[in-house]
């Protein structure tokens, strides 16, 4: 398969990287209106120039494309899904994928009728310890669960005074770390644990240098179990490696704990057990690259997308009831 790719910024570097790596798909041409900046990641991956476009439509026009990756912002997502459908191309679309959830199920409305198929790019699920640990939930090592902790921290926010930050737009979001990053980890959340009935927020903005939220806790239920998903883009908690992810999983059996490098342990009345240690050094990477592999081999076979745009109406759900849960001060009830 041939694709074209939409949008040179920051986080094209890691698409493109990883298309480098996939065996029966590769990357022709490139568009952004940024004609400089495409240019430079244009030379980087050595797309020729005269596969550049600064019009999606032309480049849809003229060339010869099976799949298109969208890596730009939301607010640009409806008119470029809305292109390539009408085009008859398939797509993947970096998350967040939608600015509003009627945004979102507008779009995979346009996909669908247009008979193209649509999956967003949520890689973080794609990282080697969370399909490991999948895979050991659905097992018969754990047990009934009873509660769950996800915790993400990073120090960050505070020092967005720099000039030097690699994503600038970030300081004038409304709507920052639970959209921009809650849709990680709630999609993380559905896929480990399924669908939760209902949830309670509590938003905060700590750093002078933003507009939206760098602060959250969020109190997710389902029939069985609680959670709590602990989010912070402005917490000092190690000076050393200032980013922390811990997953906590507390069931009547046994307790699991994975870390933020994938160390995966398990914890019962014997002592500690390790499950997974399997420190892969550039695990972002082989998570976009596994990410593509299912999008193609879906793609090849018919079956559904993990993360199609469909699903993904509910991991924004979730995100926009967050927000909603701490504007209101009221629990939410799903699905809605």
């Amino acid at each position: 398969m041939e694709g074209s790719h939409y949008g040179t910024g920051y986080f094209s570097e890691m698409h493109l990287t990883a298309w480098r790596e996939q065996k029966n798909a590769k990357v022709v041409s490139m568009c952004d209106l940024n004609y400089e900046k495409l240019v430079g990641r244009a030379r980087q991956f050595g797309i020729p120039e005269q596969h550049l476009y600064t019009s999606p439509e032309e480049m849809l026009e003229k060339e010869q494309i099976d799949i298109i990756d969208i890596i730009t912002g939301p607010e640009s997502h409806p008119s470029l899904v809305k292109l390539a459908a009408n085009a008859k191309k398939h797509m993947l679309c970096q998350k967040p994928f939608a600015v509003s959830q009627e945004k979102a199920e507008e779009m995979v409305g346009i996909a669908k009728n247009a008979g193209v198929r649509l999956m967003v790019t949520e890689n973080w699920r794609w990282y080697p310890h969370l399909q490991y640990l999948k895979g050991i939930i659905d097992s018969d090592i754990v047990g009934n669960i009873n509660f769950v902790k996800y915790l993400n921290n990073f120090y960050f926010t505070p020092l967005m005074n720099s000039k030097d930050i690699k994503q600038p737009y970030f300081k004038n979001m409304p709507k920052l770390l639970t959209y921009e990053m809650g849709t990680h980890w709630f999609d993380v959340w559905r896929f480990l644990f399924g669908e939760p009935n209902r949830l309670y927020a509590e938003l905060k903005k700590v750093s002078p240098y933003i507009v939206g939220d760098d602060l959250g806790t969020v109190l997710i239920g389902h029939d069985d179990f609680h959670g709590i998903m602990e989010m912070s883009w402005a917490s000092r908690r190690n000076l050393t490696t200032p980013k922390q992810e811990q997953l906590l999983i507390e069931t009547d059996r046994n307790s699991i704990i994975i870390y933020e490098n994938g160390l995966t342990k398990l914890i019962d009345q014997r002592g500690e057990t390790i499950l997974y240690n399997q420190i892969i050094k550039n695990s972002k990477l082989e998570s976009f690259i596994s990410l593509q592999r299912h999008f193609l081999s879906c793609l090849e076979s018919g079956e559904e997308f993990q993360t199609s745009g469909a699903d993904n109406l509910k991991t924004l759900r979730l995100v926009f009831s967050a927000y909603e849960s701490s504007a209101n001060k009221e629990v939410i009830r799903l699905p809605l």
